[in-house]
Parts: structure tokens; C-alpha cells; sequence
């Protein structure tokens, strides 16, 4: 914070004021943030774990086929 920032606050209580409940909206925002982060890599993971499913259901598909399909 800059000193002209400070001199907006007439005494220290309100400042603390000030502090109490920029860090109450501060930890909400925070919380909202990582909770939207975690949902995208939990997206991310699903889209991965399809991926890999598809893959390797074709691979056994192709080896299945190629013994007793001829």
C-alpha cells in the first residue's frame, strides 16, 4: 500500500476494520479460485482417463480380431 492510501484511514481501528474484512472477501475469492481450478483438472483427468480407455479397447479389439478373425 502507498502512503496515500494510508492517509484515506483516520485511525489504526479503522484501518484494521479495513484489513478484517478485505481478508474475509480475500479467502472466499481464494476459495472460489482453487475450487474452479480443481474442477478443471478433475475435467482434464476425465477427458484423459476416456482417452486412454478408447485406446486400449481398440487395441484389444485389433489383437481379438487378429487371432480369430482371419
Amino acid at each position: 500500500m502507498f502512503q496515500i492510501d494510508l492517509m484515506q484511514f483516520k485511525d489504526s481501528a479503522e484501518f484494521k476494520k479495513y484489513l478484517l474484512d478485505m481478508d474475509n472477501s480475500v479467502d472466499k475469492s481464494e476459495a472460489m479460485m482453487l475450487g474452479w481450478i480443481f474442477a478443471f483438472l478433475y475435467e482434464i483427468s476425465n477427458i484423459f482417463a476416456f482417452l486412454l480407455v478408447l485406446v486400449f479397447r481398440k487395441n484389444c479389439m485389433n489383437k481379438f480380431l487378429s487371432r480369430y478373425v482371419r
